[in-house]
């Protein structure tokens, strides 16, 4: 715990003198747990690799898309986060990735797989997809896919990391599902590639990862506005070896910033951008729990901070860093349990983690898949369970009254405890300190103005600072 040096002032509030000694204090490094241990195991084909969630019949709420040895396994959810045990599957063989996106412009989620070659299923708007779809030529062995407006037309292409020929291949949608059979041809990195406005011009850049068992780096290519990459930076080393990569303004400066999932170290490369195009040559190595090949990036805290979330292979956990605001991420936290520790083949891997709302409370929830062996493969699904409250509960009773400021001066000067610092800092400064029971008192009077939200319903801390709430019972 911080402290700050004491003074002693006097504050008068409706008639009341008191006098004391003020003592400032900053949460310690939050630990609460941002997700549920416990969760679904919704059944899904052998060796899932990716997952995706997407809302594919148009009911409102996410369903789940993974790959499988069959093909691509489809799963509804009902809004609550269950999701169906079976589904529209689509049978095309072995199936390594799986991405979604609205093709041919007619407000619904096409599917994207990747087996030897890429092809497209559309979607009939019900969740029914194409089960044999048309392929897309790109470059040899497609490794991952992602679909975005390159070219400022409007409508989605695609681009492809291929890991057979070294390139990330571009091919420019036609708005109605069709895509070009040519296209650019780029050589970067090829393991995982995403998409962002890396040097703040107004169209989308690219940048990808690449590795190789001794070390690897990321890829920079930058959009002239019409769909053409070229490499202006050079790559970017990360010898942990990187098999994912996500872009983020991680440290609120209005660019972007880069996170990386290392397969070489159990670890995650943060590379703060500079809004030119240009990333840090060394930056924050996040430790999580085992060799990672997914992440995703989001705010799971409701702190409107990004937090990271990885797929540790080996570890049959997911890892939760909460983000800072600074650019960095919290050293440790929550490693999210996925799976039994044991199966028959003895097979325990954690491949892939997607975030989304998948049960309406406005939270972002985890989905990872889980390759157990022998039939049992499964999507888990753990649910947020983030503490909400209501500013100026102090004591966590329900109701905001003149208990709540005695209770937060009894833990200032050493008596008690708090489980949710954020309830208690009633004037929203980011920090706890006599001035927070001060200002409530006032409110509770007449004197002062109300908390700051969240105060008539519970939910979220909206405002970033470094403050915890580790539970509050008074707000399920």
């Amino acid at each position: 715990m911080n402290q700050s040096h004491p003074r002693t002032i006097r504050v008068v509030v409706v008639g009341i003198s008191i006098a004391f000694t003020v003592l400032s204090f900053s949460s310690p490094a939050s630990a609460q747990n941002i997700f549920s241990d416990v969760g679904l195991a919704v059944p899904v084909g052998n060796n899932p690799l990716s997952v995706a969630l997407g809302d594919v019949d148009l009911d409102g709420d996410l369903d789940i898309v993974t790959s499988s040895d069959f093909g691509a396994n489809i799963r509804l959810g009902d809004g609550q986060g269950g999701f169906s045990v079976t589904g529209p599957d689509i049978g095309i063989g072995n199936c390594d990735f799986v991405t979604l996106g609205d093709v041919d412009s007619d407000g619904d989620l096409d599917l994207v797989t990747l087996t030897q070659v890429l092809t497209v299923h559309l979607n009939d708007g019900t969740g029914l997809f194409d089960p044999i779809g048309f392929s897309v030529p790109v470059g040899s062995n497609p490794e991952e896919v992602s679909l975005a407006d390159v070219d400022g037309d409007g409508d989605l292409d695609i681009i492809c990391a291929n890991r057979g020929s070294g390139t990330c291949s571009i091919r420019l949608g036609d708005g109605s599902g069709g895509f070009a059979s040519t296209g650019q041809d780029v050589p970067a990195g090829t393991d995982a590639v995403t998409f962002g406005d890396v040097d703040l011009d107004g169209d989308l850049d690219f940048v990808s990862v690449g590795s190789n068992p001794l070390t690897g780096s990321v890829s920079v290519r930058t959009n002239d506005g019409s769909g053409n990459f070229v490499a202006v930076f050079p790559e970017i080393v990360i010898p942990a070896g990187p098999m994912d990569v996500e872009l983020a303004d991680l440290d609120g400066d209005g660019d972007l910033d880069l996170v990386t999932a290392n397969g070489n170290t159990s670890s995650c490369s943060v590379r703060l951008g500079d809004g030119s195009g240009s990333f840090a040559a060394t930056g924050q190595e996040v430790m999580v729990e085992s060799l990672t090949l997914s992440l995703a990036l989001g705010d799971v805290d409701g702190d409107a901070i990004t937090d990271l979330v990885t797929a540790n292979l080996w570890d049959l956990t997911c890892s939760v860093r909460l983000g800072v605001g600074d650019g960095s991420f919290q050293p440790t936290g929550q490693n999210v349990p996925i799976g039994p520790t044991t199966t028959t083949f003895s097979l325990n891997f954690t491949t892939a983690v997607a975030l989304g709302d998948v049960n309406g409370d406005a939270r972002l929830d985890l989905v990872a898949t889980h390759i157990a062996g022998f039939f049992a493969d499964v999507a888990a699904v753990r649910l947020n369970v983030s503490a909400r409250f209501r500013r100026g509960d102090a004591n966590d009773d329900g109701s905001v009254d003149v208990a709540d400021p005695i209770f937060t001066l009894t833990y200032l000067f050493g008596g008690g405890s708090l489980s949710c610092h954020d309830a208690a800092d009633v004037n929203d400064d980011g920090a706890l300190d006599v001035a927070d029971p001060v200002y409530g008192l006032a409110y509770l009077f007449g004197s002062g103005p109300p908390p700051p939200e969240p105060l008539a319903v519970c939910d979220s801390d909206p405002t970033p600072d470094p403050l915890a709430c580790f539970e509050s019972t008074a707000c399920p």
